[in-house]
């Protein structure tokens, strides 16, 4: 699994992109873009084959939302997702949650709805 970190905040086994970056705060979808540029070319090549990839998600709202936009419109599907929070020790990581699963039940719900 491909395992992207855009936190901020450096995580054992992730590829850390955002460490040390600034993004644009006005232009949130701007910073997307900054953050997408940082990622290596071979992980992108293997999210559009189809492998699994897992994003730990940065603080920054606008630019989570926009990352994931482009993420999905890459590879096709959502991330798995982890995110970073304060611990006692430190920062500690979230279990991932499969958002294309999120997606998939989402539409169990939209099926529903027009049945009513």
């Amino acid at each position: 699994m491909i395992r992207l970190n855009f936190s901020g905040h450096p995580q054992e086994g992730w590829l850390n992109i955002a460490v040390g970056v600034n993004v644009d705060m006005i232009d949130q979808a701007q910073g997307a873009e900054q953050l997408l540029d940082l990622v290596p070319h071979e992980a992108i090549q293997e999210m559009v084959k189809g492998r699994d990839y897992a994003v730990i998600m940065p603080g920054l709202s606008g630019v989570g939302a926009v990352l994931l936009a482009r993420l999905h419109g890459i590879s096709g599907r959502f991330p798995y997702l982890a995110w970073t929070y304060r611990g006692e020790d430190g920062f500690k990581l979230s279990t991932l949650v499969d958002l294309d699963e999120a997606r998939r039940g989402a539409r169990e719900l939209r099926r529903y709805a027009a049945d009513l």
